[in-house]
């Protein structure tokens, strides 16, 4: 969390390959402690940094890979953010309903009411269907309820659904009901934004004298924020305008200021495609790096797989040669149900991996599919077991051994005399 924390704030002063360095210490940590929701949380930070770096596919990637490890793991609260910054960057109406649907079975105000939010700005903006929008906001009260809280912000998103409907003169009238208390307000960057928008509509109607006030308010007030590309947009609108009503020297002033802040934003693009390539280039150490970690991860899981097998191997061997001396039934069950129980266990533990594979970690699941194998292995331990201790028991093996004994065959074989036949007795007699 706090190598995530510094690189918000690296990212935040502009150091992009600082902050994804951090990310990049945020997600390994995260990944060797197998703690799925700050790799995701992780994620996410990849997808913004790239998203300010101007390059959406590779931060819609970070997004999905997020989604596929909370898929997998069934982290529901980490898919509903999955699908909330997915559907912003897309615009993918689907995402935002699952959202809604996953938001309202886990009982979250806080998402209900976000994707609520996002399905309103997606009518708005992208469906422009200002009477779906309008029914959307008012059929939902905590929707409404949260903008009313707020009056300014219910009337400038009334304002909205009109301006993106085109219905400029609507559009008007709740944006300028906004504009007196904005200005006594200290939120300059919202006063900027609806005091931009005033000057759009008036523009739009074709109402150049009063769309040129508010474009030059909007300017003023950016000074504060600093904000290049929207001081350049402003100047370039401005430069339109005036060259419209025929004041051509500050349209040429207009559009000089225009002309020397796009070769900034120029410069700028310049620098963020170098930034790019250096996170790029990170990127790729990084990637290397996590490769190499899987393999190893992998190496080590395969030798414990190996071990294990061999520790099995061995038990019942042991086995099978204490079962060839004269050993107590009592010993030989202990050594048979201690054998069936770690192989049993050996196979249970190579086929739970899969498991969560396929039930995306949900324990319900998990525990209802051990039931029904434990159901299955049991009666064929319980069979195995009985048969094995039956064989050892049987005193088999000890004929075997003594067949088969290597003492017997090192041990020098005598000559074995004739058998003494009654014959060979009677003449012996007569001679003496």
């Amino acid at each position: 969390v706090l190598y995530i924390e510094l690189g918000d704030i690296f990212l935040a002063k502009g150091e992009t390959v600082l902050a994804y360095k951090n990310y990049n210490n945020a997600y390994d940590l995260a990944y060797s402690l197998k703690n799925i929701p700050l790799q995701s949380m992780a994620f996410h930070r990849y997808a913004n940094l790239y998203q300010t770096l101007g390059n959406t596919e590779v931060a819609k990637d970070n997004l999905i890979k997020s989604l596929e490890l909370n898929l997998e793991s069934g982290n529901k609260l980490g898919l509903v953010m999955d699908y909330i910054d997915i559907a912003r960057l897309t615009d993918q109406k689907e995402y935002i309903t699952k959202a809604m649907l996953l938001a309202d079975s886990l009982q979250s105000e806080r998402y209900q009411l976000y994707s609520k939010k996002l399905m309103l700005a997606f009518l708005m903006v992208v469906e422009k269907n200002d009477s779906t929008a309008l029914a959307f906001l008012n059929t939902h009260d905590d929707l409404k309820t949260a903008y009313l809280n707020r009056s300014l912000d219910y009337y400038i998103t009334i304002a909205n659904i009109y301006r993106f409907s085109n219905k400029i003169d609507s559009a008007i009238v709740y944006y300028l009901q906004t504009v007196p208390v904005l200005k006594r307000s200290n939120d300059i960057f919202q006063t900027r934004d609806v005091i931009k928008e005033v000057g759009e509509c008036y523009a739009l109607l074709g109402q150049t004298g009063k769309a040129i006030p508010y474009f030059e308010q909007a300017l003023s007030l950016n000074s504060a924020l600093n904000d290049v590309n929207f001081h350049s947009t402003i100047n370039l609108k401005l430069g339109n305008l005036y060259s419209k009503i025929g004041d051509y020297k500050k349209a040429y002033l207009y559009n000089h200021q225009y002309i020397l802040l796009n070769d900034s934003l120029q410069k700028l693009s310049a620098q963020r495609d170098v930034v790019l390539m250096e996170v790029d280039r990170e990127n790729m150490r990084h990637q290397k790096d996590l490769a190499d970690q899987a393999k190893e991860n992998i190496r080590i899981r395969n030798l414990q797989y190996v071990g294990i097998s061999i520790v099995i191997t061995s038990v019942f061997f042991i086995m099978m040669l204490i079962g060839a001396f004269p050993v107590s039934t009592v010993v030989i069950k202990m050594l048979g149900f201690f054998s069936f129980i770690c192989l049993f266990e050996f196979i249970v533990l190579l086929i739970d991996s899969y498991l969560h594979k396929i039930t995306h970690g949900e324990p319900l699941k998990i525990w209802l599919i051990k039931i029904f194998l434990i159901l299955l292995l049991v009666p064929l331990q319980h069979y195995m077991e009985h048969g094995m201790v039956q064989f050892l028991a049987s005193q088999k093996l000890i004929k075997m051994r003594k067949k088969l004994s290597i003492k017997k065959w090192l041990k020098p074989s005598r000559p074995v005399p004739p058998p003494i036949r009654q014959l060979d007795i009677e003449e012996d007699t007569a001679v003496l």
